[in-house]
């Protein structure tokens, strides 16, 4: 009698199992529930902050160093700080042109595959004028570096007086001096000469061509009429540029 109580108890067990298997596990897809599980686990795992499928780098250009000259003639060294950095860059000379300062003259110069195995490059820039420049360097479209400003210049300096003009007479109404120059000239110093005495009119003036000069040297002594020679030094090299002999009379 207990043995027939049994077996009904588990022939009721198997069915009651066979139901559940059926119309739960079958029903609701048990492989595709742990599939959406995972899903859910993982999507949550990679909503963290997003990182960017391109890593963002940032390189150093050594050289050009700021102001430098280089010569029409010279190899222009590109150096960068990280030495074994792959090639793929595209290099941008950038000319800063006085006349549109917020429109820079753009001129691509793609380097392919070539690597900078030695941490630097050469280039030959002797087919650009002279004038100022700064190289623009990008990877993939995203921009790693910028160089200084640096000068592309004639073989020799120079520079040429408009005002004033030689053994001319220079009045109030006629007080700016200004002059053309090449682009390798970044800072000049003015000075004013007679038979006794040199006189300090400007130090380390940025080199626009123009100086407004109020008969005064650059300790407000004033500057008495007679004749003079006006010079104009390089402030870096301390060569003198030009000279011209005229006339003040206030």
């Amino acid at each position: 009698m207990k043995s027939t109580k049994n077996k009904i108890i588990i022939l009721v067990l198997i069915f009651v199992a066979l139901f559940l298997v059926n119309n739960y596990f079958l029903k609701y897809d048990l492989g595709g529930l742990l599939s959406t599980t995972r899903n859910i686990f993982k999507s949550s795992s990679v909503e963290q902050p997003s990182q960017s499928s391109q890593p963002q780098i940032k390189l150093t250009v050594r050289s050009p160093r700021q102001y430098q000259v280089v010569k029409i003639s010279e190899l222009v060294k590109l150096e960068l700080a990280q030495p074994y950095i792959d090639g793929g860059l595209e290099v941008l000379l950038l000319s800063l042109d006085n006349t549109q300062p917020d429109k820079p003259v753009k001129q691509s110069y793609n380097l392919g595959n070539q690597k900078f195995n030695k941490g630097f490059i050469e280039l030959n820039l002797k087919d650009y004028t002279t004038g100022q420049y700064k190289f623009a360097l990008s990877k993939n479209g995203q921009s790693v570096a910028e160089s200084f400003v640096f000068t592309l210049a004639e073989e020799t300096q120079k520079l040429d007086f408009i005002n004033p003009t030689p053994n001319k007479l220079l009045q109030n109404n006629n007080k700016v001096i200004n002059w053309t120059s090449t682009p390798d000239i970044y800072f000049v110093n003015v000075y004013l000469e007679n038979d006794f005495e040199r006189f300090v009119l400007a130090q380390n003036l940025i080199n626009t061509g123009t100086f407004d000069w109020n008969f005064t040297d650059r300790f407000d002594r004033v500057i008495a009429d007679g004749e003079y020679v006006l010079l104009v030094e390089d402030n870096f090299n301390k060569s003198i540029l030009n000279r011209v002999r005229f006339q003040l009379k206030k």
